[in-house]
């Protein structure tokens, strides 16, 4: 992911691949740097990295190597981001995140507590 950490929290967040949305979990990697290292069909089967890997599909259908760039579109920051082909256009549905109160229900009744 870019430089600009600040617009990628380490959490789960929802990724668009070809108009479908998914689930990601950005991580810090051995470097340091964030990345995304799948994305699933909801946010626990992404925590748990459980399931089909919805991100390695799109990227084998697209034919894109591993460890080549693409295109990661900030849509709405620390919840929706869009990933593309370099070149390739995108248009998303700017959905605004769950009220912080209801997201943290939600965390509870996952069994991701922060306390």
């Amino acid at each position: 992911l870019p430089d600009d950490a600040d617009r990628f929290p380490l959490d789960t967040v929802r990724l668009v691949l070809d108009g479908a949305t998914h689930h990601a979990r950005i991580e810090s990697g051995l470097d340091g740097d964030r990345e995304i290292t799948g994305a699933y069909d909801n946010a626990r089967l992404a925590r748990d990295r459980d399931g089909t890997d919805r991100l390695d599909e799109w990227r084998r259908s697209s034919g894109i190597e591993l460890g080549r760039s693409v295109a990661i579109d900030v849509v709405e920051p620390g919840f929706l981001y869009g990933v593309r082909e370099p070149g390739e256009r995108a248009v998303y549905e700017a959905t605004e995140p769950p009220d912080e109160g209801l997201a943290a229900i939600a965390r509870d009744l996952d069994g991701d507590r922060d306390d």
